[in-house]
């Protein structure tokens, strides 16, 4: 069965390459995902509903890449995150409410920006 691949993946690592976006349906199904590692890419554009099937996500990392607007709706579904690095990127702006449903957010990393 298709499905049971994205049950098993649990950690993704797409650092260190050339993506310059990404698109809603690219990490969709990755139910169990508690690590994913998008970090040292080019990455300019993320679709706002691109993390809605990640709920188990517990660390995300999208430091060193060209996000320049954290809208509230990219970090919404990510209701079990506890680290989230987004140090060294160009952001110049973070929509209101983008962190207000990670309650168990314990480390965000927002150094080397354009705030």
């Amino acid at each position: 069965k298709r499905d049971s691949l994205y049950n098993l993946i649990k950690f993704y690592y797409l650092n260190n390459n050339q993506l310059t976006q990404i698109k809603a349906i690219d990490f969709s199904r990755l139910f169990y995902l508690i690590k994913l590692d998008l970090s040292l890419n080019n990455l300019s554009k993320i679709d706002s509903y691109a993390f809605n099937d990640l709920k188990s996500l517990i660390f995300l990392n999208l430091s060193h890449n060209k996000l320049e607007i954290i809208e509230k709706n990219l970090t919404k579904p990510l209701i079990n995150l506890i680290q989230l690095d987004l140090s060294f990127n160009t952001i110049k702006y973070i929509e209101e409410g983008s962190f207000s449903t990670l309650k168990y957010l314990r480390i965000l990393q927002l150094n080397n920006n354009l705030f």
